[in-house]
């Protein structure tokens, strides 16, 4: 019953952030599935027909403590699943299902990684999916986007475990509004100060946020804000 009224946006395999701090209000490990602030499994260096260099990869791949004698299985499984439509650009797994195949698929060191989701309250469907039609004129769409059309509810086995402010572009790529440096902002003018994983306690506090952050006064990217449940599975 908790995710009843969520649709959700994707899973992602995540890192926690341990290096982004920058200033006193944040907390030393940020659990974010933004790739402005952390890394995430997979991304687009682990498709094959995506535009760079084996060094590239090779240095993507073991930031994220992928061994090289696993790079090339590696990218074949990724390319596999986003040519399957299981895995979408930029780093949006589709189902559980398959973000389990990859944990079980591949070794690395997990202590720094996490199973997440996002969910996105159904209230804020439409307006999340008109925001973004202008930049969808192709014939198919990827990532976030593709997850919220799907209109399934995350899966129950996870908790929520804080909300994130989260904007998204053209790209699907998305800013986090720590990486837009407002935290110092939102606590001294609304009194909101991240938690202990670098989350919003709330959704009334997250939504408060988004409104802030589309004032024209706040300078924030121009892109479509929104708040976002995070739910945390085991790993």
């Amino acid at each position: 019953m908790e995710f009843e009224g969520y649709i959700c946006g994707g899973y992602f395999v995540a890192k926690i952030a341990r290096s982004y701090r920058k200033s006193e209000f944040l907390p030393s490990a940020i659990v974010t599935v933004s790739n402005c602030v952390t890394e995430t499994l997979p991304d687009q260096w682990a498709i094959d027909w995506i535009s760079a260099t084996q060094e590239q990869r090779k240095e993507a791949a073991f930031k994220c403590g992928i061994d090289a004698s696993d790079l090339k299985h590696f990218i074949m499984w990724t390319t596999e699943r986003v040519n399957r439509e299981e895995i979408g650009i930029n780093n949006v797994i589709f189902s559980k299902t398959a973000a389990e195949d990859l944990l079980s698929t591949f070794v690395f060191d997990r202590t720094d990684w996490r199973l997440l989701a996002l969910g996105l309250r159904k209230e804020n469907l439409e307006e999340f999916l008109s925001s973004l039609e202008p930049t969808y004129q192709g014939p198919r769409t990827f990532g976030v986007h593709d997850a919220i059309c799907r209109r399934e509810a995350p899966d129950p086995a996870g908790e929520i475990i804080g909300y994130d402010v989260l904007g998204m572009n053209g790209y699907n790529e998305f800013h986090s509004w720590l990486c837009n440096l407002l935290e110092e902002r939102v606590a001294a003018e609304l009194g909101i100060r991240p938690d202990a994983n670098g989350l919003l306690a709330t959704y009334p506090e997250a939504k408060a946020c988004v409104e802030y952050i589309h004032r024209p006064t706040t300078g924030a990217e121009p892109v479509a804000w929104f708040p976002w449940a995070v739910i945390s599975y085991p790993i």
